[in-house]
């Protein structure tokens, strides 16, 4: 974890006036674009398996559940590794 880093004050919040930073977290901005973009295509690999934003976000969804009712608690560090597989993406939203 990362316990010294050090942020300008002054560009943090000029970064903040510009909209470039918010107080979204990784999973606010995943959730906006499922809900607006559901049916469009998110990720497609070169083995031809694609997914579209729903999609991948159910599957993410299940995975997450399955992953919780396996034992799986907050803070746990849970890893994998894919080829440039399409699969990778629900797994890592999971």
């Amino acid at each position: 974890m990362i316990t010294d880093l050090k942020i300008n004050e002054e560009e943090k919040q000029r970064y903040y006036e510009k909209g470039y930073w918010t107080k979204d977290t990784i999973a606010d901005v995943w959730v906006k674009h499922v809900e607006s973009c559901g049916s469009k295509l998110y990720v497609k690999d070169d083995q031809g398996t694609s997914f579209t934003y729903e999609e991948c976000n159910d599957i993410a969804a299940r995975l997450a559940s399955w992953l919780v009712a396996s034992g799986v608690k907050p803070g746990d560090v849970v890893t994998f590794q894919l080829p440039t597989w399409a699969e990778f993406c629900p797994i890592y939203l999971a």
